[in-house]
């Protein structure tokens, strides 16, 4: 009898064991593991400068990595300046979602300034909050901004090579002109372009390209075009040659139309290709125009030939002030 009792105590003991085992593994196995979140920031501009223009939309870049074993849920961040700034757009809460484990997401996030905006320098402080509290560390980040300074483009100068080498336009010969397109104002100057205008009795030559992409001109930069033409023997000698040069600008208002100093048959410049070196200073100078491109024609010259010259459809990209 007793050996019966002991035996039924160790039956219910082994299945009480097993019981409380199995609960036990069970709820091991559904209990979820926790995220371990990190975050990077990156500011991005598209002028290359490192600074928020007045005009301009950048960006901040926010990349959060799940290091964990387990998902984070509803993820968003949170972006705080330390002073208000008239003129300056974002959004103060951006949503970024869910990570899996050992994955990551990355949010763009627009900084939109406007022409209203002023000189200064903006502290960030980015809180990234996880739904159950598994927050990653705070970022911070700095940049500057830059009230808007209107570009000024211009014809800083030109040159000609003519076939004769007495650098004078004469009927049906063929001349080559390189223009200096500057942007003399203290502000960038973007998306810039330009079109060659021929007038009467002025026909193009070479590919009779006329259509320039010169892109982005910082404040100070200049870049060359060059192009080909000839004309008929209706301009007399002395009469000035109708060619046009039409300087577009992303915003039409800082666009600009020239018309090109070439006499008939009267001394030009000769093209002489010169790298400008700029002046840094803290102090605001003075742009002065880029003339290096061209030599006055009773100095000493090296001959050189037209033919087989190639001409460079978007124009020759030079170093200009401020480099």
């Amino acid at each position: 009898m007793l050996k019966r009792f002991i035996l039924l105590l160790v039956c219910l003991l082994i299945i009480s064991s097993s019981a409380f085992g199995e609960r036990k593994l069970i709820k091991i196995s559904v209990f979820p593991l926790p995220p371990n979140l990190s975050a990077t920031v990156q500011f991005y501009e598209p002028s290359g400068n490192n600074i928020l223009d007045a005009d301009e939309t950048g960006k901040l870049i926010i990349t959060v990595q799940n290091n964990g074993k387990g998902d984070a849920f509803d993820i968003k961040a949170e972006i705080n300046a330390n002073k208000a700034l008239n003129g300056l757009y974002y959004d103060k809460t951006v949503h970024i979602g869910t990570i899996p484990a050992e994955g990551s997401l990355t949010k763009e996030v627009e900084l939109r300034a406007s022409e209203e905006i002023q000189t200064d320098t903006l502290s960030y402080n980015i809180e990234v909050k996880e739904a159950n509290g598994f927050d990653a560390n705070p970022l911070k980040i700095a940049f500057k901004t830059k009230s808007f300074e209107p570009p000024k483009l211009v014809i800083a100068d030109m040159g000609i090579e003519d076939q004769n080498k007495n650098y004078k336009v004469e009927p049906m010969e063929i001349v080559e002109i390189t223009a200096r397109v500057q942007n003399i104002g203290y502000g960038d100057a973007r998306n810039v372009s330009v079109d060659i205008h021929p007038g009467q009795n002025v026909f193009m030559a070479g590919e009779g390209t006329t259509h320039f992409e010169l892109e982005n001109i910082q404040a100070g930069k200049f870049r060359d075009v060059k192009f080909m033409f000839y004309t008929n023997n209706r301009i007399k000698d002395g009469e000035k040659i109708p060619i046009t040069i039409d300087i577009k600008e992303r915003r039409p208002k800082f666009s600009a139309s020239n018309p090109l100093s070439l006499v008939m048959n009267a001394p030009q410049k000769k093209t002489d290709e010169v790298i400008v070196k700029g002046i840094e200073t803290e102090k605001k100078p003075d742009i002065q125009l880029a003339t290096g491109l061209s030599i006055d024609v009773d100095m000493t010259v090296p001959e050189s030939s037209l033919y087989g010259k190639t001409v460079e459809r978007t124009g020759t990209t030079a170093s200009g002030y401020g480099e």
